[in-house]
């Protein structure tokens, strides 16, 4: 077990086990009280054993939307189960599990797009040095082209100033 310092004495950690507060939770008998009294007609037993499995994908918890928690099968019981306690902790692991589910699945799509994406743009830049080295000239005439045109622009500019700033005198 594992041991730390607090203050001036040393304690050992225990286990959560030890800390439980709450009361023992008993094995179901199988009597099936509970059966009859559910008004959604769900079977809480089997529901219950197959929540204790932590078997999420069980058959018989496909039902477990249709209980309406009203709490008629706590009462019933002979163990003193807390049925509708299990079966509402239940609901939301099944509703965490989807949700994890979805976010892989999001996840998935998004990774899979972006693997598309920077294909599509590895095989245009592939095609684009492709057609570089196909014909140099063009490449280097069409810069030459470029800069002819931006010198152009700078000129221009710069006798309209020119003129804006003697005209203006």
């Amino acid at each position: 077990m594992p041991i730390w310092k607090t203050a001036q004495t040393r304690h050992q950690a225990r286990s959560m086990t030890e800390y439980s507060a709450g009361p023992l939770v008993h094995a179901c008998t199988q009597c099936g009280a509970c059966e009859p009294v559910c008004p959604a007609l769900l079977s809480p037993m089997r529901l219950h054993a197959a929540i204790r499995r932590l078997d999420w994908a069980d058959p018989d918890l496909v039902g477990l939307s249709a209980c309406t928690e009203c709490g008629d099968c706590t009462p019933v019981c002979p163990s003193a189960i807390g049925l509708v306690a299990d079966f509402r902790y239940a609901k939301a692991e099944i509703a965490w599990q989807r949700e994890l589910l979805a976010r892989a699945d999001a996840a998935r799509r998004r990774f899979l797009a972006r693997r598309q994406r920077l294909a599509e743009a590895a095989e245009a830049r592939n095609r684009a040095l492709a057609a570089k080295s196909e014909n140099p000239t063009a490449s280097a005439d069409a810069a030459v082209d470029l800069l002819q045109a931006a010198l152009a622009r700078a000129r221009t500019k710069h006798l309209a100033k020119k003129a804006e700033v003697d005209g203006g005198a």
